[in-house]
């Protein structure tokens, strides 16, 4: 068991995975590129939050500010590009019973492109300040965190909040990779499982928030028995997930 855990190889890792995507996501707003720019973003972040708790004292909130600003500004065009792609999967149409929305995509994405200088400076210096962050966490103190984070996904859970449930499950999924192989086994958290759940209620998710931006009563209807099953899943899901999360020998 590892007891200290660097934090430099993580933050590494990712950012400079972040600058490899980047000039895609600047230039161009490929659908599938801003979906893993914005994964990376969210591992990055995940860290962040962690060093808030453990190194109140750190800028590390304010100095990853530029890089969240970013995330942000893609999220919108990625949700165009999921209400898109489930209209036309639900209602087999083609992309003009929603001319509004390629209108609206085309205008972020032509704005994004156009900040693009401003933005890939940012983030290369954000990426500067970082690597020079070398903190080392206890993996007592990892642990606790994992716990308190799977307490908060359960409270969720019976709340019907699946949104923020999911929040806090992606948040343990991605400092998982603190980790070594053994360390991961040896916490009792069946981190498969906690991966199939995050991605049902990814699928909710997306449902519920088309159909939340969709005002049209017919594009509505589609989205509603879809979403009716998804979510009767996710209550029954909720009931048996302490029961589920821990490994055999941890719970």
């Amino acid at each position: 068991m590892t007891f200290d855990l660097k934090t430099t190889d993580y933050v590494k890792q990712h950012f400079e995975e972040v600058l490899k995507l980047l000039p895609v996501v600047l230039e161009n707003q490929e659908e599938n590129t801003i979906h893993q720019f914005r994964i990376k973003i969210k591992k990055l972040h995940a860290l962040v939050k962690l060093l808030e708790k453990t190194e109140p004292e750190s800028d590390i909130k304010e100095k990853f500010r530029p890089v969240r600003k970013l995330f942000k500004k893609v999220g919108v065009i990625r949700e165009i590009q999921l209400d898109l792609k489930k209209l036309i999967e639900l209602n087999k149409s083609d992309i003009s019973d929603a001319s509004e929305w390629p209108k609206k995509l085309g205008k972020k994405n032509a704005k994004l492109s156009k900040d693009r200088g401003k933005w890939n400076k940012n983030i290369h210096d954000t990426f500067k300040i970082f690597i020079q962050y070398d903190y080392k966490l206890n993996y007592t103190l990892l642990e606790d965190y994992f716990r308190k984070l799977i307490i908060k996904a359960n409270n969720f859970m019976l709340q019907g909040d699946f949104h923020e449930a999911r929040k806090n499950i992606k948040s343990a999924l991605y400092l998982k990779d603190l980790l070594s192989e053994s360390d991961q086994k040896s916490i009792g958290i069946d981190f498969t499982f906690l991966n199939e759940l995050q991605e049902k209620i990814g699928n909710w998710n997306d449902l519920f928030s088309s159909s939340l931006r969709n005002e049209e009563k017919e594009k509505k209807q589609l989205l509603e028995p879809v979403l009716k099953q998804l979510t009767e899943e996710l209550k029954k899901d909720a009931q048996a997930f302490l029961l589920s999360v821990y490994t055999k020998d941890k719970s």
